[in-house]
């Protein structure tokens, strides 16, 4: 299944794409699928809370830029035939961590209340979307039986 752009990918990978959650960059997919020895690999790009419909980061603040970057997420794991309950690891990327990390905390505690993923938490001081500013990118890292595929 190709990305976006129409590429091919090697036997054992897939790309994933969905509409219901932003559209990638030209130079990387939403996901991809690496199928090895019984399991199924998922890794998802970095989600921000960017509206897929606008293209814009929601407003509101950490809250509800959380929570888009979350259901992004989601909507990319489920055209993957995963949950959060698949997600082994997650990397957090946030521009101001000192004023939004508690908030930050409770959202995204909300989304995974049974499996707790490994997690890193990093703040740097900016992330990559010219003009828009978001203040939090989510990367996860999604792991599944093949059996359960």
């Amino acid at each position: 299944m190709p990305c976006k752009g129409g590429v091919p990918v090697p036997a054992g990978h897939a790309t994933i794409y969905t509409e219901k959650a932003l559209a990638p960059g030209p130079n990387y997919c939403q996901a991809r699928i690496v199928d090895l020895g019984g399991r199924r690999e998922i890794y998802l790009a970095g989600q921000t809370g960017n509206d897929p419909v606008y293209s814009e980061v929601v407003e509101g603040g950490i809250r509800a830029e959380t929570i888009q970057a979350l259901e992004n997420i989601k909507e990319i794991l489920l055209a993957a035939g995963a949950t959060f309950d698949h997600v082994v690891k997650v990397t957090v990327f946030m521009t101001h961590m000192d004023q939004d990390k508690a908030v930050f905390e409770e959202v995204f505690g909300s989304y995974f209340p049974n499996l707790k993923p490994a997690r890193s938490l990093v703040e740097v001081s900016k992330l990559p979307l010219p003009g828009e500013n978001p203040r939090v990118e989510i990367e996860v890292f999604a792991l599944m039986a093949l059996e359960n595929v």
